[in-house]
């Protein structure tokens, strides 16, 4: 009866996000027996055959069996590599793992949220996560971001929960998990210099917030200098997170692309890389960035400048071979849901999020402004570091969560601001 009694009261307590839950394993499942994913995607393809050969004892390398920079270790070798050798080279059951972690990442959300706003901001925020297009789509694909979410989210609530709480202990674990982040992407390699304004606000002390600085930054780089010294010791050179980024950073900067990435097909850059190896062409293509800042730094600025706005507007699934197509599809040939729809919608919904996240940032600073500092810093890095990058839509998912509790105040917020306002014209007293 004990245990009974027990079953009953956590389904009381946490019956909401529960049904959250099952409610997100409930679209994904459907998504991709309907859809069939993953597509095919060369970041796919590289992380599939490194982690391959790393379960067929060649070490980490390409399949071609040249030893292997160009994508960070940790999706392939600590993710994909352990699944390979327990199931075989088989994505469903990284699928079905995926989906579980992206439900992970909704509930711990949850969690952080109803701790320090309330249980009502909490859910809207796990709602976003369940039924965000990325989260969803991304889940059955062969590709870092779900794990990356998680790890990212994990590290800085930590971190969070650790400067809180005055535990030096849990900033070191914060900092490992933000290490192990960092090797999935690399992207977060200088995230813990932005934990330096909440922890001041925090601490008021200068000795004790770059103390808790150092351990995070030090734990994390504690994971991440066996890959630096491993590159060097294998190809005489510095890599930090992953070869190959020049033609990222250039593209992101070129004024006639628009800051965008069209392909190495694309004129000019076939020529630009001709008869290069792999390094020459990641140097000559990351001094023709800089070149592009130098030639015209006002014009390089504006189309970086637009980035963050065509992060959140651009077509989710256009840079997944365009995707609207296969759900227009599944919902038949004489439906009225058709790729244009599902578009504007996707752009209505991300659109939503962020107006309502902009509404709620005043209201979270005047709650907690160290917390306000805290979520704000992290997507302040992220948007300021894609800047020199192309804007690809999928880029956005780890800010999400963050942005999602911004969000859920300030839906709230709007929710009471609107019944307030409707009670005073149209209730009588």
């Amino acid at each position: 009866m004990e245990i009974k009694t027990k079953i009953i009261n956590f389904l009381k307590e946490y019956w909401m996000i529960l049904g959250i839950g099952l409610f997100a394993i409930i679209v994904r499942v459907v998504y991709l027996l309907a859809l069939h994913p993953p597509l095919i995607w060369q970041d796919s393809a590289l992380y599939d055959g490194s982690a391959w050969n790393f379960v067929q004892g060649n070490g980490y390398m390409f399949p071609d069996g040249v030893a292997f920079s160009g994508r960070e270790p940790g999706y392939a070798l600590f993710f994909l590599a352990p699944l390979y050798a327990l199931f075989g080279r088989n994505f469903l059951p990284v699928q079905i793992v995926q989906i579980g972690i992206g439900v992970l990442t909704l509930v711990l959300l949850h969690q952080f949220a109803k701790k320090y706003f309330s249980e009502r901001v909490a859910i809207i925020s796990a709602l976003i996560l369940a039924i965000h297009p990325l989260f969803i789509g991304y889940a059955s694909e062969i590709l870092t971001e779900i794990p990356y979410a998680l790890l990212l989210l994990v590290g800085c609530l930590i971190v969070f929960d650790a400067a809180k709480g005055n535990s030096l202990k849990k900033a070191f674990a914060g900092g490992l998990i933000l290490g192990l982040a960092t090797l999935t992407r690399f992207i977060s390699i200088f995230l813990p210099i932005f934990f330096i304004p909440f922890l001041y606000l925090l601490f008021k002390d200068k000795t004790k917030t770059l103390k808790y600085f150092a351990i995070i930054f030090g734990a994390s780089m504690i994971l991440i200098a066996p890959w630096i010294i491993r590159n060097y010791i294998v190809f005489d050179r510095f890599i930090f997170g992953r070869s190959g980024s020049g033609v990222i950073y250039w593209s992101g900067s070129y004024i006639p692309w628009d800051g965008e990435w069209k392909g190495y097909a694309e004129p000019p850059l076939p020529d630009l890389i001709k008869g290069l190896g792999e390094f020459e062409a990641d140097d000559k293509m990351t001094k023709l960035a800089f070149e592009n800042i130098k030639q015209n730094p006002i014009g390089v600025l504006g189309i970086w400048l637009k980035k963050p706005y065509k992060l959140f507007t651009k077509g989710e699934f256009k840079t997944v071979l365009e995707r609207e197509n296969g759900l227009s599809r599944f919902f038949g040939t004489n439906s009225l849901i058709t790729p244009k729809l599902i578009a504007r919608l996707l752009l209505s919904f991300n659109l939503a999020i962020v107006l309502f996240a902009i509404f709620g940032v005043s209201a979270v600073f005047r709650r907690d402004v160290v917390l306000g500092t805290f979520l704000a810093s992290i997507i302040g890095y992220f948007l300021l570091f894609y800047l020199p990058m192309h804007p690809d839509s999928r880029y956005k998912m780890p800010l999400i969560p963050f942005i999602a509790i911004f969000s859920g105040v300030g839906f709230l917020l709007a929710y009471e601001t609107v019944k307030k306002q409707y009670e005073r014209l149209f209730v009588k007293k």
